[in-house]
């Protein structure tokens, strides 16, 4: 394999294998990263509102509003 006919195909085939890889990573960044009704009900039932203070019940609140704007308007009505 010390060929250096190989050279290039062998580099290519790396450099293949790298963009996969990255595209994959991409590709499950985006899947999770995207509000779904189950992880808007999630941060509801995780947040107490009643114990949270000014700021952070604004906060908390801003996150939700967020939230429920990322969700398509069938996903919204569903949450």
């Amino acid at each position: 394999m010390n060929n250096p006919r190989y050279r290039p195909l062998i580099f290519g085939a790396v450099a293949l294998l790298v963009v996969w890889g990255v595209a994959w990573a991409g590709y499950k960044i985006a899947a999770n990263a995207k509000v779904t009704p189950e992880k808007v009900r999630a941060y509801l039932h995780k947040m107490d509102l009643g114990k949270l203070t000014g700021a952070d019940r604004a906060a908390a609140l801003r996150k939700l509003a967020d939230m429920m704007t990322a969700l398509s308007a069938e996903d919204r009505r569903a949450a």
